[in-house]
């Protein structure tokens, strides 16, 4: 099975195993500055937490990216191209569930009617913006006893450069066990299907999710998302199996997860965060996904025993991801390198912070069937080799001391900070 837009799953499990590096956390204690201005690294221990950080930061920022590219799907009414997400990004239980919610609203009946509104109003021939709207469109819940909301356009449109400047307005558009409200404001322009530019401003958008196993539809919750955010982002498709990115993001989310016993809620903060990079190889036996992630973020999640928070930035920390499928055999390199600097609240929940430089050596390898890597190294700050061996364990070396774990799962059972960011 080729990776596609549709087929992550295959590969998914193997690669996410390295980002869950960062769950390594356990003992240590701050460090100084070290050379070059990042920080001392002294001993195995803090090694192992050092690569802990960094990790977890390669997939969060990764993962903000494909959500904040999945909100512009349903924003933009249908409006533009489908990016693939990346293999990273799914394995973290709240941004797949974020990400769903979005995918499900974006395909809905009444976005696809609005969909086909706006491009019957870009196939005719102006010679000048057209206004458009107030275009309301009724959304379909399936309960005759349920008002099912409503989508509004208006605005105007550009049929012969392509510009779109619309306002969507959500009015508790209710249609598959979805409900979604808030203003977006959208400036784009789509002069084809290969090519979309566009800035969004979502207000108070909010999406809240049902259960479909209700008697009664729309009664029991089991999330809310709602942004706050302006988006830019540029996606062009170079062919048919390849594509390139850029994407801007600052303001805020939150998501309440309440499909469990206890309520459980996450913030983000974006800081003028920007992820560039690029797709190759789609829907081929190689899919080659490349990152460069820049900028800021903060997540924050609110659990029973308070709230945990980590603040990441982000200096031109590049990975690659190459997943190759064929008949014979599966296999996911990961490389990255850069610059990150971490700082978690409160600070027990790892034992080291501060600025962490990454470089590969050797790409990190998963196979089909290993949740473990079997060959790869990185070094951090200079001084820090991180060794992933043919049987799944993994050396540590600062200076002459080596700390070793059986696998990666026993390097990752160590810190608190995992029910942060994913969910083991």
């Amino acid at each position: 099975m080729f990776v596609s837009r549709k087929h992550f799953g295959l590969t998914l499990w193997m690669l996410l195993s390295t980002s869950l590096l960062v769950y390594a956390c356990g003992g240590g204690g701050g460090s100084s500055s070290g050379g070059g201005g990042t920080t001392t690294i002294s001993n195995a221990s803090q090694g192992s937490q050092a690569a802990s950080s960094g990790t977890q930061a390669a997939q969060a920022g990764t993962g903000l990216s494909d959500l904040a590219t999945s909100l512009g799907q349903v924003a933009s009414g249908g409006l533009g191209i489908t990016k693939p997400v990346n293999p990273l990004t799914l394995k973290n239980a709240k941004y797949a569930k974020m990400i769903a919610m979005n995918n499900k609203v974006a395909r809905s009946k009444a976005m696809q009617k609005v969909s086909a509104k706006m491009k019957a109003s870009k196939s005719k021939i102006t010679f000048a913006p057209e206004p458009f709207g107030p275009e309301v469109t009724p959304c379909d819940n399936f309960d005759e006893n349920t008002d099912s909301g409503s989508i509004t356009l208006s605005g105007t449109i550009d049929s012969e450069t392509g510009a779109i400047d619309l306002d969507v307005v959500f009015d508790s558009c209710r249609e598959d066990f979805s409900e979604t409200d808030g203003t977006v404001s959208l400036s784009a322009t789509a002069t084809n299907d290969t090519t979309l530019d566009m800035d969004m401003v979502l207000d108070a958008f909010t999406i809240t999710d049902y259960d479909p196993a209700d008697t009664t539809p729309f009664t029991t919750v089991l999330g809310v998302m709602t942004a706050t955010v302006t988006i830019e982002e540029q996606i062009t498709m170079s062919s048919a199996t390849a594509m390139s990115f850029d994407l801007e993001m600052d303001g805020s989310m939150s998501f309440v997860d309440q499909s469990g016993t206890t309520d459980e809620t996450t913030t983000i903060a974006f800081n003028n965060f920007a992820n560039a990079g690029s797709i190759t190889g789609i829907d081929t036996s190689t899919t080659t996904f490349t990152n460069e992630l820049d900028g800021g973020i903060t997540q924050s999640t609110t659990e029973q025993d308070g709230t945990h928070s980590v603040a990441i930035t982000f200096t031109n920390f590049d990975s690659t991801v190459v997943a190759i499928d064929d008949q014979n055999s599966s296999t996911t390199d990961l490389t990255f390198s850069g610059t990150v600097a971490t700082d978690f609240t409160p600070n027990e929940d790892c034992g080291i912070e501060g600025t962490f430089s990454f470089v590969t050596e050797t790409a990190i390898r998963y196979t089909e069937g290993e949740s473990c890597p079997v060959q790869g190294r990185i070094v951090i700050n200079g001084n820090t080799g991180v060794d992933f061996n043919d049987d799944s364990s993994v050396d540590i070396t600062v200076g002459s001391e080596t700390q070793s774990f059986a696998s990666c799962d026993e390097l990752f059972s160590g810190c608190e900070v995992e029910d942060d960011f994913v969910d083991l």
